[in-house]
């Protein structure tokens, strides 16, 4: 398909100026000097009549002029071919070393660009690896800063827990005084206690024995005056049978003696109970002393169980701080990436 506006006219002037460079007109020239335009289906008969015209007005040229001129104008047409022929080699030659020269500069050219495109390639090799490692460090530091506030909440909750304990802890020295404190009063009034009872019971031992050693003594008086009394008796009716009435009255006072004796007797068993009473109940002071020894071991462990949660509170609120300063070292360097990602993408 020829371009638009090819026509005669433009035949004609590219087929004269390729007829003055001392070349024969031909299709693929036309088309050249036409910067490759038109299609040789059309430019063909277009040149085809141009040569024809070109021939009929040589003829005609030909034929009007005289020998001489037509022969001097043939050697002035040789001599100006042969200057043009003699122009267009040097132009050739200036045309090939121009195209040796463009085709050295395109040769360096398509090096450079070949070097420029290596280096774009490692460029863009280099900028993926960078979009990616950006990608990257913006993912890690997403991630250090949910990290961080993770340990922030953690924080938080590490300190909650430690006022927790802290308050736990003056709970449980509050406990510890209160428990001490009454555990002293206790044992101050108890020791008091004690002391009176010891003392009231002991007064009270010395008292039954001195009163059993007195029946004891009004016992023995009366048995031995029962005995002297039945010697006595035996020795008179033995003797005398007359004196019965003797006899009697002294058998009344034998009995008078039998009954003392028996109150004697009973006597001497009720302070044997007395007796056997402030033993048992000296047993039952000793028991208690007991008790309060127990009583004051029973506190002496609660004031060790406490004292032992005490120090289990203090250790578990001092790993929790350790555990606390662990957790906020590691987390420190985020402060200083969360810039990085900026810095890179700029």
């Amino acid at each position: 398909m020829a371009r638009p506006g090819i026509d005669y006219s433009d035949i004609n002037k590219a087929a004269l100026q390729i007829e003055q460079q001392g070349k024969a007109p031909t299709v693929d020239l036309v088309r050249a000097a036409l910067g490759n335009t038109g299609s040789k289906s059309t430019i063909a008969p277009l040149l085809k009549q141009w040569k024809q015209e070109r021939q009929n007005h040589r003829s005609q040229d030909e034929a009007g002029l005289p020998p001489t001129l037509l022969g001097a104008l043939r050697n002035v047409h040789e001599l100006l071919q042969a200057e043009c022929t003699e122009q267009l080699a040097k132009q050739q030659e200036i045309h090939e070393q121009f195209c040796l020269v463009a085709e050295r500069l395109a040769a360096q050219q398509r090096a450079e660009i070949g070097s420029l495109t290596t280096q774009s390639a490692r460029l863009q090799a280099e900028l993926s690896l960078a979009n990616g490692r950006i990608k990257d460090l913006e993912d890690e530091v997403r991630s250090l800063t949910q990290q961080w506030r993770d340990v922030l909440a953690e924080r938080t909750s590490l300190t909650a827990r430690w006022e927790d304990g802290q308050a736990q802890i003056a709970s449980l020295q509050q406990q510890l005084q209160t428990a001490q404190a009454q555990f002293e009063h206790f044992q101050q009034a108890s020791g008091q206690q004690r002391t009176a009872d010891r003392h009231s019971y002991e007064s009270r031992i010395r008292q039954a024995d001195a009163e059993l050693e007195h029946g004891r003594s009004q016992f023995m008086q009366a048995q031995s005056r029962a005995t002297r009394l039945e010697a006595m008796l035996g020795q008179q009716q033995a003797s005398n049978t007359d004196l019965l009435s003797e006899n009697a009255a002294q058998a009344a006072a034998l009995e008078v003696t039998e009954v003392e004796k028996q109150r004697s007797a009973e006597q001497m068993r009720e302070l044997l109970l007395t007796k056997e009473t402030l033993r048992s109940m000296l047993e039952h002071c000793q028991f208690s002393q007991r008790e309060e020894q127990l009583g004051r071991r029973a506190a002496e462990e609660v004031k060790d169980l406490l004292s032992a949660q005490l120090a289990q509170q203090s250790r578990m609120i001092e790993d929790q701080q350790s555990a606390l300063l662990a957790l906020i070292k590691p987390v420190e360097a985020p402060t200083a990436a969360t810039n990085m990602p900026e810095s890179t993408q700029i």
